[in-house]
Order: C-alpha cells, then structure tokens, then sequence
C-alpha cells in the first residue's frame, strides 16, 4: 500500500505582511483656546466662573454623540483642567458639580484629580481623562495644552510633552518668545467598539496604564498633538513649529516602519492648537509646505463649511480685528498617496488614510453677549480609512 507523502509547506513569502483590514473609523477633532482664568478680566470680558459653565456646554453638545472625539484646549490653568473635566463627566458622574473647589482659576466644577468622593468612587468610573501638564514647571504651573479623550474609546498608549525651545525636554523658554510653549503628544489606540476596554486608574496629570480591549476597530492608533505657539516671537513661532513638523515626521516613519513589519493597520498624526500665525506667516508655512501636514479647512469645498471663517475675536462687539488663528492639520502614515475618485470635490476631501466629512468654525458669543473665550473653537469630521 502506498501512503502519499505530506505535501511541502509553500516557500515563505519575500514580501511584507498585508495590513489587517479594518472598519473606517470616524473621529471628531476640536481645538478652542479658552482664554486663561485670569482674575482681571479685560473690557468685555467676563470671569471665568461666568464664562466656564457656557464653554462647557458648548463642549459637551459637540462630543456627546461623538464617542471618538478629542478635545485640544489651549491656554488652561490647572483649575480651568479640573473643571473641564468635572463638567465633561457630569452626566457619568451625578452630582459632581458643587465639590471641591479646584485651585489655579477653577470654579469648583471638580475635585482635584486622583480623589476619591464622598461616596468613595474612584476616578475609573469616569468617562473622560485628559493628558497634560503645566508649562510652567511640567506639574501643575502655568497653562497646559491638555487633550481630553473618552478612555472607554481610546487607550492612551504614550504620552509626552515638548518644551518649544532649544531644550525641548524640560520647561523652558525659547527663542524671542514672550511665554514658555509647549507641544502635547498623545499616542491613542482604539479599543474597539465590541470588546470594550479595561478600566484602568488615572495618576497625577492624567497619566494612566496601557488597556485592553479589542472589536472592529481595535488596534487603530491616532497620534494627537496639541500646541500654543507663541504671540509674540516670530522666530519662536517659526522654530516652534519645526520642532513640532519633527515630531510628526518620527511618528509618521514609526507607523509606517511598524506596518511593514506587522502588517498592522496604519495608524495617522493630527496636530490642533493655537498657532497664533494666519495663513501668510512662517509657522503656517512650516508645517504645510515643510511639514507636508494639510490644513483640515482646505480639504472641505467652501460650500460645505459650517460657521465663521476667522477663530480669533477677542472680547468685543465689533468684526474688525478678527483673524484666523487656530487650525487643525491632518498626516498619515508616510506611505499614502491622496486618491482621485474623478471628482474634485470628493478628490480633495482626502488625505492619505484621512477621509475629511466636514469643518466648522463655532459660535464664542450668544444673545446674553457673554463671550466663552475670545476664540472660537474649530471643529473638523474625520475618517481614518
């Protein structure tokens, strides 16, 4: 009797593994600098215990049917940070507003981070989290640039802050800039709409542990960075925004690097901030033509934007003056070329892995004529394909 011979294995392949497909996932993107609680209040300018309430609100009414959503603050005291974060968690967290009052400019919306309640509870329970630090000191001093994330969605999986300045790594001021700056960077990784994710505890600045968690759209990762360049400092702005562009580029080349190794899906860079530069100026420029980052807002026909055009008011009633200040910007994962479906419009609403559904610049100021900040929060509807 013959017995047949196993059948040899096929040669391994020279080629890199395929990229696991993946659902699209949607994200929204929103960037508001707040305005800082500063205890003078300039003409027209209300406090921020005043002001707080309704900013918040406008927070919650954008993100509350939007479980990806990234909030990217600027110009935030450690108090202000408090009480975003109570008034984000109002509705998992019942009866948080009227606790502890937060220090640094906050109006005891929140208890201070880390803090069990009365009850006993711990932070876990809470639906938002936040990354950030102060600028001053890289703890709580001076304002953060802190990026707020449901962490049910997302796993935080680096977290990191930038000094704009020669000496990048430690609080410090650069250039001709009148402030410190500094640049947070967030890496993010969907937990996946089925498997739900690992609750996990929050430390001090709103670090916490890698989760678990799997589903449709695990294992997709998000790099945020949130930034405030300087008002002053030409040159600062400029250089500020290299460092920045250089990030971007060693985070675009990790993604690209792991994929072909992995085979993993690619992930993609989203930057937002205050960049304090229109669209003539240095720091504009770097991050378009020598970061090859795309302004969110350009992507989308004009027909299809929502709200106003300029995001920097100040706190008058008067149009004069306004400018366009704060953007968002999109890069995939260095091994994308845009794509031409033969329609120009729809040929121009994507980016490499990013496909843009909508941009909007909101309203700062309603018929009581309190103005929330004196910018307008950016808004941009996403889809990492």
């Amino acid at each position: 009797m013959l017995i047949p011979l196993p059948t040899p294995p096929p040669p391994p392949s020279s080629s890199p593994p395929q990229p696991t497909p993946h659902p699209p996932l949607p994200l929204r993107l929103l960037t508001h600098n707040i305005r800082y609680a500063t205890p003078h209040p300039s003409r027209g300018e209300k406090p921020w215990p005043t002001r707080a309430p309704r900013l918040i609100s406008q927070l919650r009414f954008h993100t509350r049917y939007v479980p990806e959503a990234f909030i990217c603050l600027q110009e935030v005291l450690h108090g202000q940070v408090e009480d975003v974060l109570g008034g984000l968690n109002l509705n998992a967290r019942p009866g948080r507003a009227g606790g502890d009052e937060g220090g640094g400019g906050g109006c005891g919306l929140a208890r201070a981070e880390g803090e069990a309640s009365e009850e006993g509870e711990s932070d876990e329970e809470e639906e938002w989290n936040y990354i950030g630090v102060g600028r001053s000191d890289g703890l709580r001093a001076g304002e953060y640039a802190p990026i707020f994330y449901r962490k049910g969605v997302w796993a935080l999986e680096e977290f990191k802050t930038i000094w704009l300045s020669e000496t990048p790594g430690r609080p410090s001021k650069g250039w001709d800039a009148a402030s410190v700056r500094i640049c947070t960077v967030g890496v993010f990784r969907a937990r996946g709409r089925e498997g739900g994710g690992v609750g996990v505890g929050v430390g001090d600045g709103g670090r916490e542990g890698v989760g678990g968690g799997v589903g449709g759209d695990g294992g997709r990762k998000v790099v945020v960075l949130n930034t405030h360049l300087d008002d002053q400092g030409e040159v600062a702005r400029r250089e500020g925004a290299r460092l920045i562009v250089e990030e971007v580029g060693r985070r675009r080349r990790t993604m690209q690097m792991m994929r072909m190794k992995t085979g993993t899906a690619g992930g993609a860079v989203v930057l937002a901030g205050d960049f304090n530069s229109e669209v003539d100026g240095d720091a504009y420029r770097v991050i378009v033509e020598e970061g090859g980052m795309s302004d969110v807002r350009e992507l989308v026909p004009r027909e299809e934007r929502y709200g106003h055009e300029d995001t920097f008011t100040g706190f008058r009633h008067k149009e004069s003056g306004s400018s366009r200040l704060d953007f968002l910007f999109l890069a995939g994962s260095g091994d994308e070329e845009d794509e031409d479906e033969g329609d120009g419009r729809r040929r121009r609403r994507k980016k490499g892995p990013w496909e843009v559904r909508g941009y909007g610049v909101l309203e700062n100021r309603f018929d009581d004529g309190v103005y929330c900040s004196d910018h307008r929060a950016v808004v941009g509807d996403l889809v990492l394909l």
